[in-house]
């Protein structure tokens, strides 16, 4: 009993075999067949540097707010870091520079140029020589697009303006509500003291004090002296006082001026001061007023 049982299972078993996929044939030839369609979408590629071309004479960079890994990368050292070895962000400071690039394109209907490193301080900082810079040479690789877009701009900027200003975007929490000046006491703004034939670091903290920010040093300070915070490898690097170079300055913005709160009337406050500056000295015009038919300001 148990095998005849057995054999009807398996007949039934070998018959529906048979039958379902002349079943399942039987409906794929009624219906139209399908057509698997190619991925339209490409993984996006990680962007480490953000580069972006402007038509102002102005460049703000921005190195030390990234926070992405840099696949490959050996993190930096501290002893061929020296001293000065830092993997600190300057937290909201790219936002900061995109802010002041945002509220530039409003003030003059024209876009500054910016570079913003986004990759972490603890692989890679741009405001240091390249023997303390990095250890890997994937970090290299970024190090030098960094510092190659400025030499690019500082070029395009020359040939079209005659000169320009880099202002370099970073934070410090020593003084909270103040921002710090760096041109290395004048040196890196040595074009503008030549054209001004004054002291244009205390002209630049003036603007910036009537604007309502906390400058340090401060204008009225005799001398002058810029005792911290005076300025890094970027503004030296691509300072005036070089053949091919621009007016640099660094701007230490302190930590409450970004916060999520303060930081978009930091930026107008920024740029409220600036915008004079450039008007006076880099012969900006605001674009829209000229093509209205407007006056433009006085040339640099």
């Amino acid at each position: 009993m148990l095998r005849s049982s057995f054999m009807v299972s398996t007949l039934f078993v070998l018959a529906m075999g048979v039958f379902v996929p002349a079943a399942k044939a039987q409906t794929a030839s009624n219906q139209p067949a399908v057509t698997k369609k190619p991925a339209t979408t490409k993984p996006k590629k990680v962007e480490f540097v953000t580069i972006q071309k402007g038509t102002l004479p102005v460049i703000l960079s921005a190195p030390h707010g990234g926070e992405l890994d840099l696949p490959g990368s050996l993190p930096r050292d501290r002893k061929s870091g020296g001293s000065r070895f830092q993997t600190v962000r300057d937290v909201r400071s790219s936002e900061l520079a995109e802010a002041i690039a945002n509220q530039l394109e409003a003030e003059f209907g024209q876009r500054p140029y910016l570079v913003i490193l986004r990759v972490s301080r603890k692989y890679l900082d741009a405001n240091r020589e390249a023997d303390y810079a990095y250890e890997s040479p994937e970090a290299q690789v970024v190090y030098d697009e960094y510092h190659g877009a400025i030499e690019q701009f500082k070029k395009a900027i020359l040939e079209k303006h005659g000169s320009g200003l880099l202002i370099d975007v970073h934070g410090q929490s020593k003084e909270k509500g103040a921002v710090y000046r760096g041109t290395r006491n004048g040196l890196t703004i040595s074009a503008l003291n030549r054209r001004t034939g004054k002291d244009a670091a205390s002209l630049y903290s003036k603007v910036m004090e009537e604007a309502g920010l906390r400058m340090i040093p401060p204008s009225t300070a005799t001398p002058n002296q810029e005792v911290e915070y005076n300025g890094g490898e970027i503004v030296v690097a691509h300072g005036s006082q070089n053949p091919g170079g621009i007016d640099c300055i660094q701007m230490e913005f302190g930590a409450d001026l970004r916060s999520v709160a303060a930081l978009p009337q930091t930026a107008k406050d920024f740029v409220k001061g600036l915008s004079p500056f450039l008007k006076e000295h880099y012969g900006v015009s605001d674009q829209r007023q000229a093509a209205a038919g407007g006056t433009s300001p006085a040339g640099r």
